[in-house]
């Protein structure tokens, strides 16, 4: 479980460092900026030309790896079952990035610091922290479209759009479980 979460953070401190630098490029464009990629000096303009690419492979390891958890979780979740303890997930997950935080984040300012047992209520609805990956997926996703710039020829075409359908297919089972999840429906299909 600890491997498979830092391969996460990995993968989507990545993901967010690249879309980071192309958007803050994009807002700003400051004149005379280089970007350093594995020892190659990258004009921004550059970056969005690989982007497509560099986005689509990270966004699938995150994928996998976010498929790799739920089978992991499930083992260790069974045998702690078995032995009787009750975990809370965020205890275990040693891993945390940047994501996992900003699902903490709180406008209420009462409330209990620290609940005293695990949830296990499976009936509850409309939790917006199930869409906290699915929506750095979408961000990516909406990037590489972007590269699409008017005028690019059609192998650029299908570059751009055959990276998106990518993204796309491998990313429908992570948005479809959000949902679920989000709706309190098909649970026993869609924990883990």
């Amino acid at each position: 479980m600890v491997a498979v979460g830092r391969a996460q953070g990995r993968y989507l401190v990545a993901l967010l460092t690249f879309v980071t630098i192309l958007w803050g490029w994009q807002f700003t464009q400051p004149q005379g900026m280089t970007v350093q990629l594995w020892g190659v000096s990258v004009q921004p303009n550059g970056l969005w030309t690989i982007a497509p690419a560099f986005l689509t492979a990270v966004s699938l390891a995150l994928i996998g790896a976010m498929n790799a958890m739920g089978p992991t979780w499930k083992r260790l979740s069974d045998t702690a079952q078995k032995l009787g303890v009750t975990y809370f997930w965020s205890d275990l997950d040693t891993a945390k990035n940047i994501v996992d935080y900003f699902v903490y984040l709180r406008l209420n300012p009462e409330g209990s610091a620290e609940a005293i047992e695990p949830q296990r209520d499976t009936t509850r609805k409309y939790k917006l922290t199930v869409f906290s990956y699915p929506a750095v997926l979408l961000i990516a996703l909406v990037t590489t479209l972007y590269a699409g710039y008017p005028g690019a020829g059609w192998k650029a075409r299908l570059y751009i759009y055959g990276c998106a359908s990518l993204q796309i297919i491998y990313g429908f089972r992570i948005w479809y479980r959000a949902v679920c999840r989000f709706l309190a429906a098909r649970r026993q299909q869609t924990e883990v």
